[in-house]
């Protein structure tokens, strides 16, 4: 049986961004809602934007996303 209880680094930005943030972050509304739900994976450029939008170190959104996916795999 698979762990279901882990989330999307996207999910905790939607936690703590509004909409607009999708332009401060470079990214279009349909990419930012593929970041929100674990579609759009948060890579070095992108946790180095969201670092700089939320105080949050991209290493965090980094390891986020590597914990993600390794249960996404399990």
């Amino acid at each position: 049986m698979s762990d279901k209880s882990y989330f999307a680094p996207g999910e905790y930005i939607g936690d703590i961004m509004m909409e607009d943030w999708a332009e401060k972050l470079g990214l279009s509304a349909d990419e930012y809602g593929d970041l929100l739900v674990g579609d759009l994976p948060v890579n070095s450029l992108l946790a180095e934007r969201i670092e700089k939008v939320t105080g949050v170190s991209a290493e965090t959104w980094l390891n986020l996303q590597k914990r993600y996916d390794q249960r996404k795999e399990g």
